[in-house]
Formats: C-alpha cells, structure tokens, sequence
C-alpha cells in the first residue's frame, strides 16, 4: 500500500498530501478564510474578514514604495504583483504558498514563481511598512531581472541567481536605509572581528548586506548602486558587475568595504563602554552555543530572575538566581506542545506576580496567544487565561496582582488591554489604529508606561494611520481606566522600553537618540532627564527590581544576546550628560551640499531628514501612482478596473475566486529500441491561495497499457484537507510459464491502478489522524506469449492512522523530542481475486539531544496482518540504497503481493527481502556526533566538506507467520546461544550533503552475537530514521 502511496507522491510532489508520509508537523487551518481582494493602480491586495484595514494599508505602503523602487532600478514593472495579506502571524503560519510552517522568525516573504508576497500583520505599523517595502523589492527585484511568469523565473534562476547578502542586503537598504539596529549589529561584528568578507557573506546576508549598500551610498553615491544593479542584469556575473560598476573585483570591493567600516566604528572604543565594562554577564551564547538569551526579568525583590532562551535549539524559560548569578534550570519548555507552540520571542515579554512566586508570559496556542501563569517554586503551569486575541505581548502584573496588562491585538489592531486575574475579565484601555507596546505599571498603580507610535495626543490625528509618522516611538503614560493620557518624550529617535525606577514619579527607558540604545532617566514632575549608559552596542530591553539596586538587561554583543545585571544603576546618576553621536548619526544630518560625492546630488530629500528611510510618501493620489514631488509611474501593468475606486475614495472589494495557473511544467524524451519513444512529464497547477492543488504526472513510454501516469487535485483550505488521486504504475518483469522469474524468460507486465482519496485533521500542531480509501486493480499480461490470458484482481483497502511529531529538526534531520505512529488498515475481500486482511503497526522514535552536537535516537517498530491473505513485510537492507543487493528472486505470485506489502528498515549489513512475514519487530539505536567541521582537499580534484556527521548504529528485526515457530535464541553446534529468527547489525558511518543529496555512507557488519560478517560499505541518500 505505501508503495503505491509513495509512488504517486514522487510523481506528483504534492506539498501538502498529508499521506505522502508518515510523520511530519502540522498546518492548522483553524478557521476557513473568505479571501476578498481590493485592487490598486499595481497590486492586487488579498485579505479575509477583519484585515480591510491591513489590506489598505498594503496598497498605501506599496504604492509609495514602487516609487522609491523605481527609481532605485530605473525600471517599471511588467506585470500587476499580488499581495496576500493575513491578519496575524499565527494565520500566516498556516499559508499553503508554501509546504512548510512559517517560523516566528519569518516576517513575510516573496515565492518567486507567481511573484506572490504574503504578508502578515503582527501589531505594528513600522514592522508592517518594513515587511511590505522589503518583500516588495523582491518581487520587483524578480521581474527586473528574470520577467514575469513561472517559466521566466525557472529560466532566470538557472542561468543566473543573485547572491543571499545582495538580494536580502538590498531589501533592508530599501526599506529602512541605515538603521540604528543594523549599526549595532555591524558594529559588534567589527569590535568583535567576526565581520566576514563579501564572499562569505551569506550568514549575515540581512545586515551584512545592507551594510555594503549604505557603504557604496557614502563612497560614490546612490546612483552608483542603481549602475551596480543594471550591470548585473546585463552580465549576469557579479564579479564583471562589480569591475565594470566599482572598477574593482569582488574581493578588492570587499577588503576597502572591511577597511572603511574599521575606520567608522574602531574610534567608538575609546569613548564608549561594553556591557561587560559595569555589568555582570549572566549568560554567554558562546559557552552553550546558542543565539538568544533575551526577555529578562526580575522578580520584584530581586532574589531571582527568569528569561527566554534557545540554548536547548527550541525557546524555554529559564530560572537564574539573581544574588549568586546561578542558573536554575529549565523552568517551561517550549515548542513542544499544543499550548505553548511558540513563546513570541521577537516581542517577549514575561512578568512577576508581586508575591515573587508566580510568572505569567504569552504564548502561541492553536490560533490564538493566551497568557500562561507558572508557579515558580512548584515549577508547574497553574492557569491559562485564554482571552480570545490573534496576537498577545507583553503582559505586565500589577502592584496589587488583580490585574495583567498587555497588548492584545484583533483584527489588526494592537491595543493595551487589562485582564482581571480572577473574573478574567477584559477591558480595552486604548481603541485606535496606533501600535501599543510594552505596558508597565507605576509602583503605585495609578499609571501604565507604554511605548507608541502615536504622535502628539492633543494633535487631531488624520482618519487613516498610512497619513500618520507612525515611524516614530515614544513614551507615554495612561490610567488604568484609560484616561489622562500623556506624552513623556518627543523626540524624533526611537524610545522604547519604560520601566518605573523606585517609585512613580521616576522613569527608566531606552533611547537611541545618539544612535545607539542607551537606558535614559526622567523626572516626571519637572521633566529632567539624562543618560545613564554611553554603550558600544545597544540594550534591547530591560527589568528593575523593585528597590532599584538591580537592573537586568539585553544585549547583542559578541554576536549573539544575552543578560547582564547592573547593580546599583543609579551610581552612574550625573555621569553623563549628552552623549556622542555615532559616525552615522553624522553622516545622516549632513545637508547635500556638504557631501563630496558628486552622485549624492541625486540623493532623494527622504535620505536627509530625521528618519529618512521610514518617510514615504502617502498621498490620497498613491493609487494613480504620484507622490509628493508630482513624479508618477508610466508603465506597462495592466491597469485596475475602473471601478477599483467607490464614491468616496475607498476601494472597492471583490469576492476571490479560485482560478489555477501554472507553478511548474517540466519533461524529457527519450528513445528506447525496444519500445521506441518515451516521454517525462509533470504539470503542477494551484490556485493564489494554495488551497486548491492539482498535479498531473505521466511516464509515456510507447502505448498507454505501458505508461505511468497519476493525477491527483488537494483542497487545504479547511481544518480537514482532503485529496483525490488516480494512477497507472506499471512494471516489467522476465518469468518463465511456471511463474518463476527468468533471465531468459518471458515479459510479463504488471498494471497497477489506483484509486486514493482521503482526509487528514489535525488536532494541533503536533497531533493528526489520517483515514484514506483506496481501490486497486492489478493487472497481469505475459507480452511474449500472447495467448496466456492476462490475470486481474482488485481489492478496496481503508486505513486509520494516529501520528505525534513534536521532534525539532537538526541540520541532517530530528535530533530532540519524539514521534510516534499508530495505524490499522482493512480490506474487506472486494473483487475477483480478493485480499481480505486487516493490519495494525505502531512506531515509537525518539530523539535525545545530549549537547547542541551531540545527540541519541532510538527507535521500536512492530506490526501483524490478519486475514485469508494478511499483507506482507519485507525486512532488510537500507532506504534509498544506491548499491543495493536482494536476498533472494522473486515469483510472480510476489510481486503481486508487492502490491500490498511494506518494505521494513534499516536493518543495515542486510539485504533486501532477506525474512518476509505477516509479522515484524524492528529495533534501532544511534549516538549521532559531528565528524567533520570543515575540510578541504586540493587534490587530486578540489572538494569542500563541511559539518560532516558521524553516527554508530545498531539494529535488529525479524518477520515470521507463526507466532509458535518464532525462535529469539537458538544454539550452535559448539552450544554457544546465537540469534535464530532474528536480523542484527551494527557499524558506523558519516553523513554530508553531496550534490545528488543528503548522502549516508556506512560500514555494517552482520551478527548472530557469536559471529560477525564482512563489513560491507553502504551508499544511501536521505536522513536516518
């Protein structure tokens, strides 16, 4: 039955089809989505019930953007580019653009066949006009270089692909300029020097990258990265654009790029402080090889501290002793299963009770966040209040613990709210089109510091927030019951952060006012303030104790972030008073007549104000595609319809309708001299969503009685997805007329025909159940004699299947958590040949991660089949074993048991159909190490290996019919206990990426536990178990 299954998944390919295997996570479609779409002068922009507003904003955002992007690349689009918009980023997660799930860590991205970009909204308008503006560049990035349409693309990519860091260097160049984020990160890696040169500069593509434009921008001129681009459009080669654009080579480029940037940041030593200069360093990322230790937070007396971390490779909180800096172990895991999916790690926050025992922290669940509440001396979840929000960050407990507050964000719409602990009631503080972050209660209670976007309060803001700065955060301070707002900075840098220092009249925040973050302290009642830190790299966020002697802070530096704790903050009260701005805090408030470069005059005026690449141009003209400066977009798109427009200036929305288009058209011909031509082909085809999937595959191969063929259509639109499939295979065998297969034999055929449809429903990310139903016909025709009459049969087969997957995924496959899968399958003796059966199997793995490197996995297989003709498993050998060997030949009366038979591995030092039975067991262990970091040979042909995996191995099964006559142990002529029905091996091997695939090479050897074979040396493709 799998054979079949995966048959016609190979050919299909298919993405979502759940049955294509065994195990594997989970999309949810926890809600079926009403797609609308709205359509302006370029963009069609798609969205469902409750993302209007989100999908305005898009049209708003892009149009200005296009601007900006054409005149970057001198260059206007070629066809009309689609937006799919979601409503949160748990929505967007579930997309079926793509087969896989959408991290946190993705934003937003652009699929190059269709040139779709999918989008989500995630509570804030800065991040939304980041994320459009950057997968925009993408799209336009496409059709400047490839065209439009699949087979453009597909055409483009194989002649020419553009390098990581300058695709994704160019998309945050575009969208946010030089930011002070980018500054920070560049920075440290010069201080640190772990800045990489251009040419391996793939694994800091985003800032890395971004820093290369912003230093072409300052050395020869914006213009000059427009000629750098629309050179390697016409060569094709990066190392010939950059000679005839910059007159040097790639590596020349990149050693005056690392020059320049010494020159900018290495002054920065001398006069600023790094965080380990006044605090104490309570992680390090490099001692336990990690990333992100961020989210801190004190409990109110200071005693202990808890805080978000990947150091395990998924995010757990964990515990430190704040006084003696111990860790204190592991206090949540998350990311293992349903409630806490994922633990918002971008935007974390995690709050004390005031009884300095309980903690409450938001986390994704199924299709909503919920905020938990950990009992920190008993180490156990006591409640979760789950208050119905796409999006929840930040909670913050009261003084007297009655009330949580956070930022809940419905209908793409982030607000702060307050949430009664006991009624769990919810009250709405803020109600507008403002991005709400960040709440903190004053000591007293009476107030709640927030970060915002908002502008002036008293100002009459315009009706829609794309006419707003919503480019610029500040402080502000609101009642619990909503009223008495107030702004408490207005500066046009970022601030961000608030936290009440001892009492409520005192207010900590972060500023990067000089360009850096540095922590800030305000008087409320007279509105003094001053810095308190004058740092190398910036703090992203922090917590305070209540008595003020301890802060506790995030820091990138050393290229990872981690936590620090400042003991008495206050010492450096008066130590500063204005701080130095950075080198390119300098650089942007230059006017352009000051500026030697004679490109810089065509520098647009955004580049020379106070945050120029976050100011666009939203005009109630962008649909018609004019901005500020009256230029407008002449171009080739086709143009929207006439009524995109209502009276009033809105859009018009239309209800979506499913219409397929081309994702791929491959195919080969061929000639054979015995049956003449053949033909590969293989048409995919979907709708915008991904919802809808058909796929069309064919093997021709002289007359359709010879050829494979399989069609197959997916709807993934609803909780259940379902498939349809039908499908020819068709093998070739010699036999002699007694049915035993000869060399020198006839040609027998055997006709395979299927007819699959089935249902998957997830119960949550990690939990599924599939049930599928299929009908199969066999038939069998001897081509040498004609008048030996063809043998046909049928049957119908049901099956059942229960799967957990919460494994996380290493670099060569899983390497921590576990998977298991139950099954039963049923046929009930349909046809004229019939298989009456009934089969149940089960499977347990699980995965050990004994260090980030190091880890165990051990598996337990077994099943039975019943019935007056039980299906059969077929043990030994290796999947995907590249030199192969076969235990034994086979009958026809075989290969039509293949129809309905299982193949049953590893078992390595086997060959294939060495035991065939009705019932098995299947046993395997492996400590799986790294082998090889990185490794270059010379000669005799240059080769590169890098993390090259080892693994030991040991494996055991065993099929039989008869329960009675299975032996486990017999004994030898010498009385010595050996394996009688059982298959074992052990051995070793490694594990590397090669350019056919994941490629296994192993050394086996065969036992009885007296005895031991040869090794034989095995070549697979694929991961392990």
């Amino acid at each position: 039955m799998k054979k079949l299954f995966s048959w016609l998944a190979a050919v299909l390919l298919l993405p979502g089809l759940a049955w294509s295997q065994n195990f594997g996570q989970n999309k949810v479609q926890y809600q079926s989505k009403d797609w609308q779409y709205l359509q302006s002068e370029h963009f069609d922009i798609y969205f469902y019930r409750g993302g209007e507003h989100a999908a305005t904003f898009t049209a708003a955002v892009a149009e200005s953007a296009l601007v900006s992007l054409s005149r970057t690349f001198q260059f206007q689009l070629i066809a009309r580019i689609p937006f799919l918009v979601y409503n949160s980023h748990n929505d967007f997660e579930e997309t079926n653009v793509t087969s896989g799930i959408q991290p946190e860590s993705v934003g937003g991205f652009t699929e190059f066949f269709k040139g779709r970009i999918v989008i989500p909204y995630e509570g804030s308008n800065e991040q939304f006009r980041h994320v459009i503006h950057h997968e925009l560049l993408h799209a336009v990035l496409l059709q400047y270089f490839y065209g439009a349409g699949a087979g453009a693309v597909i055409r483009g990519i194989t002649r020419f692909q553009i390098p990581l860091w300058l695709n994704e260097g160019l998309g945050e160049y575009e969208s946010q300029h030089w930011d002070s984020n980018a500054d920070n990160m560049i920075r440290d890696a010069v201080l640190n020097d772990y800045l990489p040169s251009l040419l391996q500069l793939e694994y800091m593509a985003y800032q890395g990258g971004q820093s290369f434009y912003y230093w072409v921008e300052r050395r020869y001129g914006r213009a000059k990265i427009t000629e750098l681009l629309q050179e390697l459009r016409s060569t094709r080669n990066v190392n010939a654009a950059f000679l005839r654009a910059l007159g040097e080579d790639l590596e020349v480029v990149s050693e005056q790029w690392q020059k320049t940037l010494k020159q900018w940041y290495w002054p920065e030593i001398e006069r600023r402080q790094a965080p380990t200069d006044f605090a104490n360093a309570f992680t390090d990322h490099r001692k336990t090889s990690n990333y992100i230790n961020n989210s801190p937070s004190l409990s109110p007396d200071g005693s202990r501290l808890v805080y978000l971390t990947d150091r395990s490779g998924l995010f757990d909180i964990r515990l430190i002793n704040a006084i003696t800096g111990q860790d204190m172990g592991k206090l949540v895991s998350g990311q293992k299963q349903s409630g806490i999916e994922e633990l918002k790690w971008l935007r974390p926050g995690i709050s004390w009770a005031p009884d300095n025992n309980r903690i409450v922290f938001a986390a994704k669940s199924g299709w909503q966040d919920v905020l938990h509440v950990v009992d920190v001396h008993r180490r156990k979840m006591i409640r979760t209040y789950k208050p119905g929000f796409e999006g929840i960050w930040n909670p913050s407990w009261s003084p007297d613990g009655k009330y949580i507050a956070f930022t809940g964000m419905k209908e793409t719409r982030g607000d702060l709210y307050l949430l009664n602990v006991e009624t769990e009631e919810v009250k709405q503080i803020t109600k507008d089109a403002f991005s709400d972050f960040e709440p903190t209660w004053s000591p007293d209670g009476r107030w709640i510091a927030f970060s915002s976007d908002r502008g002036d309060p008293d100002a009459a803001h315009e009706t829609s927030i794309w006419e707003h700065n919503y480019s610029n955060s500040d402080i502000y301070l609101i009642r619990p019951d909503g009223t008495g707002l107030q702004r408490v900075t207005s500066l046009a840098s970022t601030e961000i952060a608030p936290e009440f220092y001892h009492n409520s009249d005192s207010l900590l925040y972060l500023s990067d006012r000089n360009g850096i973050s540095n922590v800030y302290l305000k008087v409320l009642s007279t509105g003094e303030e001053q810095p308190l830190t004058d740092l190398l790299v910036g703090i992203q966020q922090m917590s305070i104790a209540n008595s003020g002697q301890r802060l506790a802070f995030t820091s990138f530096y050393r290229g990872g972030y981690d936590i620090y704790l400042w003991r008495n903050p206050l010492s450096n009260l008066g130590k500063y008073t204005t701080l130095e701005v950075t080198d390119a805090l300098k650089y942007r408030d230059l006017p352009l007549d000051s500026l030697d470069s004679p490109q810089m005059a065509s520098m647009s005026n955004e580049q020379t104000q106070g945050r120029p690449y976050q100011n666009f141009a939203f005009d109630r003209d962008f649909t018609r595609g004019i901005v500020n400066n009256g230029t407008a977009i002449h171009d080739d798109v086709e143009a929207p319809p006439p009524d995109n427009l209502q009276s009033d200036g809105s859009f018009t929305v239309r209800s979506y309708k499913p219409s397929f288009s081309v994702d791929y058209v491959g195919g080969v011909t061929g000639y054979d001299p015995f049956f003449g031509l053949q033909g590969l082909g293989q048409v995919y085809l979907s709708d915008l969503t991904g919802n809808h999937q058909i796929g069309i595959g064919a093997y021709l191969n002289r007359s359709i009685a010879n050829s494979d063929f399989a069609l197959s259509y997916a709807f993934q639109g609803w909780r259940p997805s379902i498939y349809f499939a039908f499908g020819q295979q068709v093998n070739f065998y010699l036999s002699n007329l007694q049915g035993d297969f000869d060399l020198f034999g006839s040609i027998e055929r055997f006709r395979f025909i299927n007819f699959i449809g089935g249902v998957s429903y997830p119960f949550s990310r990690f939990d599924r159940i599939d049930f599928s139903a299929a009908y199969l016909y066999t038939i069998q025709d001897n081509l040498t004699y004609i008048d030996v009459p063809s043998l046909k049969s049928s049957a119908a087969v049901f099956s059942l299947e229960l799967t957990r997957d919460n494994t996380r995924w290493g670099y060569y496959g899983p390497d921590d958590n576990r998977r298991s899968s139950i099954s039963a399958s049923f046929s009930p003796g349909i046809g004229s040949i019939p298989r009456e059966f009934a089969t149940v199997q089960a499977d347990f793995r699980n995965y050990k991660a004994l260090s980030r490197q190091w880890g165990l996995a051990w598996r337990t297989a077994g099943g039975a089949s019943f019935g007056k003709k039980p299906q059969r498993f077929i043990l030994g050998g290796i999947p995907n074993w590249l030199n192969r060997e076969f235990a034994r030949g086979l009958g026809s009366s075989d290969i039509n048991d293949l129809t309905f038979s299982e193949f049953i591995y590893p078992v390595r030092g086997t060959n294939y159909y060495e035991q065939i039975g009705t019932r098995y067991f299947i046993m395997n262990a492996e400590i799986r190490f790294p082998f090889i970091q990185f490794l270059l040979l010379q000669a005799p042909i240059p080769l590169f290996f890098q993390q090259v995996r080892g693994a030991v191995f040991l494996d055991a099964g065993s099929t039989w019919e008869n329960s009675k006559d299975f032996r486990l142990f017999t004994r030898n002529a010498a009385g010595e206990k050996i394996l009688d029905d059982v298959l074992a091996g052990f051995g070793y091997g490694i594990r590397f990426y090669s350019p056919i695939g994941l490629l296994r090479i192993d050394a086996a050897w065969n036992t009885d536990l007296q005895n031991f074979t040869k090794p034989r040396y095995l070549f697979s493709l694929g991961t392990d178990f």
